[in-house]
């Protein structure tokens, strides 16, 4: 199932599977923001990432005494959405459990997805709703990849990344699939970070106290660019695929986070994780702006 939103400016493409961003085009000359993904290195888009994020310390984490498995990032972006509403420039989808997630997330819950088209802003929320009798814990995130460069004649290292307030944060270093407990200086009150493979070499750049609300994808020579607004989210991951180099940057904000090599298992105990009552709503978005 393919969903398509469009306005006068953007038009998207939605996968039901995943609720995945699948294209953000500019009406007026076609370009193509997203990654389309390559059978060579990331084949992903834009996943959504529930009820984990990143890894656990060998795929497991125990509850109430009991051992699950789950893998790097969860479940979400591999489940078929169902269509709450659809209009235009507007569409909201949504899961709930399933025997088989219930097997590695043992949880009830209602997870629902929103796209809206507004001039060149789309914006992206997420709604999760408790419907156990007890409190249910999980983490919740985005990780859209963008095509780096925009336009022909440009290379990765065109482009840099700018924040909206000088920023004092060290970077989280991960060690295989998760976090070593070690941090590396990186902001020192600045606020740009200039783009090449290099900073990639050892994974994610990732930030757990970055002070700006925004982030902008730009270049000195095009007039092209992609803003995100991540205003509330604690957790940020920039990421590149770390082998052969490719044209994407994904950005990534996060309710959540890695665990950490020599943590506990006990999934009360895991960094990040959303505590919520019994019946609650969870609500966060953000959004993103295209030149």
């Amino acid at each position: 199932m393919q969903i398509h939103l469009r306005n006068k400016y953007l038009s998207v493409m939605i996968s039901g599977k995943g609720a995945e961003l699948k294209s953000i085009k500019s009406v007026s000359d076609n370009l193509e923001y997203l990654w389309q993904g390559s059978e060579h290195s990331w084949k992903r888009s834009s996943p959504i990432l529930f009820p984990i994020i990143g890894g656990l310390n060998l795929n497991q984490y125990v509850f109430e005494g009991k051992n699950y498995a789950m893998n790097s990032h969860g479940f979400a972006r591999d489940e078929n959405f169902n269509i709450l509403k659809q209009s235009e420039n507007e569409v909201l989808l949504s899961i709930g459990e399933t025997e088989d997630s219930l097997k590695i997330f043992p949880f009830s819950f209602q997870l629902k997805i929103g796209y809206k088209l507004e001039r060149k802003r789309l914006s992206v929320s997420y709604a999760v709703i408790n419907e156990n009798g007890k409190s249910m814990l999980f983490s919740i995130g985005a990780h859209p990849g963008f095509n780096c460069p925009l336009e022909d004649g440009l290379s990765f290292s065109d482009y840099k990344l700018v924040l909206d307030k000088k920023e004092y944060s060290d970077r989280r270093l991960k060690e295989g699939a998760v976090l070593s407990g070690e941090r590396s200086s990186f902001f020192n009150g600045d606020r740009e970070i200039n783009l090449n493979h290099e900073l990639f070499h050892e994974g994610a750049l990732i930030f757990d106290d970055l002070v700006s609300d925004t982030i902008c994808l730009i270049s000195e020579k095009s007039d092209r660019r992609i803003l995100m607004n991540f205003a509330g989210f604690p957790y940020f991951g920039i990421w590149t695929w770390g082998g052969s180099p490719e044209n994407f940057i994904c950005l990534e904000p996060w309710f959540g986070i890695d665990s950490t090599k020599g943590d506990p298992p006990e999934w009360e105990k895991k960094e990040g994780l959303i505590h919520l009552e019994a019946g609650k709503t969870f609500d966060a978005s953000y959004f993103l702006e295209f030149e």
